[in-house]
């Protein structure tokens, strides 16, 4: 709790404490400083409790969404879109290789992009 202090340093502090403050004095600082420590860890958990809270509440939607997308790619909604052919070369283009035949993942997503982009 004291961190490196050990039980020599502890008790010359207790001593200097006494020296200080008195003996009638010390029952009550005693009882002030276990106040202040209660006090300080009921406002942690309080603040823990309320953390984890707003987490939980912003965790749950995510994690219904996530789920929702799960669905929906495994039901195959959302594939309807058609890549359309590859448009005619260009007199600045070269030959297409067979590397450039294999087929495109984002086939689908090039072409809606050039739909709503023209070059």
């Amino acid at each position: 709790m004291f961190g490196s202090l050990g039980s020599g340093e502890l008790l010359v502090i207790m001593l200097v404490a006494l020296l200080i403050f008195g003996s009638k004095r010390m029952p009550e600082i005693g009882r002030a400083i276990g106040k202040g420590i209660r006090e300080f860890n009921r406002a942690r958990q309080e603040v823990t409790d309320t953390l984890t809270r707003l987490t939980d509440e912003v965790e749950k939607p995510i994690a219904d969404m996530n789920k929702q997308v799960r669905n929906a790619t495994e039901i195959g909604v959302g594939t309807s879109v058609k890549p359309e052919p590859n448009p005619p070369a260009t007199s600045d283009t070269t030959a297409p290789t067979e590397a450039d035949e294999s087929p495109n993942p984002y086939s689908a997503l090039i072409a809606a992009s050039r739909k709503t982009h023209p070059e």
